[in-house]
């Protein structure tokens, strides 16, 4: 495993408001569930789409929940909470979740002894409507299908990172599609050099024809990411993605985001100048070749951060999160958002949650992170003394304030 745990005991109990969104320019109040419990684990997980997040409480109740809320009259109200009803073996629903264009799939790969299940909800009139569950044809325990998962239009990707298809802990992903009303599994793919303890599938993104796999302790640990494309009604593995100059423990690949010809990936436990600072790297498709370019770090970095611990990409704009650290004072950010000109990406904001009274180390704001077109929002599970948020952002009002 890596060096580092993202996976940890949360006591949960948040103050119940709707949020405006003038209180929102510095993300200073976190998002709510009416029936909030201790140990919910609200804000595992967390996406955005346009007026719509949705963020995710595995710990709630005896199976998890997701909710959602709504930007209505310039406030963020909670419209519903999704639960799943009748599952015996259910475990963890809202550990992860993935949101676009009416649709949201949600991960709890806890569930029916680590197998794992993903749920399919739909938007209607009368709500978010559950539509299907969808399993592994070949599901084993402990593969822990649903670890990661991601979603583009009729199309999802599911990780299965515990799987031993090809060595213990080798790890797949899963391809489903939409056809003619019903989800069907099309292809279940490995790495083309896959070993023990890749954990091929620890993290996926997807944009159309195209996905990305995080493999974060192949080769050594050093990481990787392998890129799949969809190539006349095939999909083949069309490039493995490595640091020119990694090292073990590194952790390549444990974030990853796609977006037309442009894949972020974030190394949570690259060094530089201090043991897990982290940092990300940019890839953009030359021809048909994934050159590594431009590099991110945070330039006050320090032991344990972990920049890089979630990352988001779009067409001209990237987000990039950390886990923070016990060392970290007031002056440290921990999210960044940098936006592409004349080639070059460039650092517009960097930004961190208002915990004054609790300072803000361990927060680990920003291990979970999402983007819209014009929306960003950020998990912090260990705010306010572990008692956790979801701070939403409106990408406008960050650059004004000039942070």
């Amino acid at each position: 495993m890596v060096k580092y745990s993202f996976i940890i005991t949360l006591f949960l109990f948040l103050q119940s408001v709707a949020i405006g969104e003038n209180d929102q320019d510095f993300g200073t109040v976190p998002l709510v569930a009416d029936d909030r419990e201790v140990d919910d684990v609200f804000g595992e997980s967390v996406s955005i789409d346009g007026d719509i997040a949705a963020v995710g409480s595995p710990g709630n109740g005896e199976f998890g929940a997701v909710y959602i809320y709504e930007l209505s009259e310039g406030n963020w109200i909670q419209s519903q909470k999704l639960t799943v009803n009748n599952e015996v073996e259910l475990d963890g629903f809202g550990t992860t979740l993935a949101m676009s264009s009416g649709r949201l799939i949600v991960g709890a790969h806890k569930s029916d002894a680590q197998k794992g299940f993903v749920f399919v909800f739909e938007q209607s009139d009368e709500g978010w409507l559950q539509t299907a569950k969808l399993t592994a044809d070949d599901a084993q325990a402990l593969d822990q299908f649903g670890r990661s998962i991601a979603l583009s239009g009729d199309r999802i990707i599911v990780g299965a990172p515990w799987t031993d298809d090809l060595a213990s802990r080798s790890g797949s992903v899963y391809v489903f599609d939409l056809v003619n009303g019903e989800w069907s599994q099309t292809i279940k793919v490995q790495a083309s050099d896959g070993s023990e303890d890749d954990f091929f599938g620890i993290d996926v993104s997807i944009d159309n024809d195209r996905f990305v796999v995080g493999a974060a302790e192949s080769d050594d640990r050093t990481g990787s990411a392998y890129v799949f494309e969809l190539d006349q009604g095939a999909w083949i593995e069309q490039q493995k993605l490595t640091l020119n100059n990694g090292e073990n423990f590194d952790a390549f690949g444990l974030s990853v985001s796609i977006s037309g010809d442009k894949i972020l990936v974030g190394v949570p436990g690259r060094d530089l100048e201090f043991n897990n600072a982290g940092a990300a790297y940019i890839y953009t498709l030359n021809d048909s070749t994934w050159v590594q370019g431009q590099e991110f770090f945070d330039v006050n970095g320090q032991v344990g951060e972990a920049f890089g611990a979630d990352v988001s990409v779009n067409a001209d704009r990237l987000l990039i999160g950390s886990r923070g650290s016990e060392v970290l004072d007031v002056s440290n950010q921990l999210s960044w958002v940098y936006e592409l000109k004349s080639d070059l990406w460039v650092k517009i904001a960097g930004f961190t949650v208002d915990d004054d009274d609790n300072g803000i180390e361990d927060k680990f704001y920003g291990t979970q992170i999402d983007m819209s077109a014009d929306r960003i929002i950020v998990g912090s599970i260990g705010f306010d003394d572990f008692i956790g948020g979801a701070f939403i952002y409106h990408v406008d009002n960050i650059f004004k304030s000039g942070f």
